[in-house]
């Protein structure tokens, strides 16, 4: 009896023993045919269970994903278009909701196609907004609305935004000028009311 439990604890042992050095060779990068071949398996399958994947590497993809610009659709939800009619009509309807990423990725590749006319600024205009004169008109958001966040435009007092839309009488869409996050991301558009933002 005594002999039997030493020997499974043996078996136990070097299987313990071999599926610890499988999950080191994977991480040291080594090949899945040497790696069995070291470890002396005879069929490739047991790779994809005892060569394990550490913490580490499952932190670092998570890490690389969160960096990652994603603007995937799925097939089935695009719709259907024909020739550039129908374009020029979903840029009519949809231009103005593009995502703030999204809108960045397309002007990376204008510019990279050769485009690097810039839009003309706007003239300052500092008269008050009202509901009727607020669209296309150039703001400063204060940097008060978000105290946590560290603002170098304007001597620190804000972020330089344009109206896009107003979703009612006092609630503007504003999108970023210059502002972006620490990958080069231009902030998101957000809603402001009418009152918080300061024409100029």
């Amino acid at each position: 009896m005594r002999l039997y439990g030493e020997k499974v604890a043996s078996c136990y042992s070097w299987h313990s023993l071999r599926s610890g050095l499988a999950t080191a060779l994977k991480a040291a990068g080594c090949a899945d045919d040497v790696i069995q071949m070291i470890c002396r398996w005879a069929n490739p399958e047991s790779l994809k269970i005892y060569a394990l994947h550490g913490t580490s590497l499952h932190i670092n993809w998570v890490d690389k994903a969160e960096k990652a610009v994603v603007d995937a659709v799925r097939a089935s939800t695009v719709p259907k278009v024909c020739n550039s009619e129908g374009n020029i009509a979903l840029l009519h309807a949809f231009g103005g909701n593009i995502p703030a990423r999204a809108r960045h990725v397309l002007d990376n590749a204008d510019r990279d196609a050769g485009d690097t006319a810039a839009p003309p600024p706007a003239p300052p205009d500092s008269s008050p907004l009202t509901a009727t004169n607020a669209v296309g008109r150039r703001v400063r958001v204060p940097a008060a609305c978000w105290p946590t966040y560290p603002c170098t435009e304007h001597g620190g007092l804000g972020w330089t935004a344009l109206i896009t839309t107003l979703q009612r009488p006092n609630a503007a869409i504003v999108r970023f000028v210059e502002a972006a996050d620490d990958r080069g991301l231009p902030f998101a558009d957000v809603k402001l009311d009418l009152t918080v933002l300061v024409p100029f």
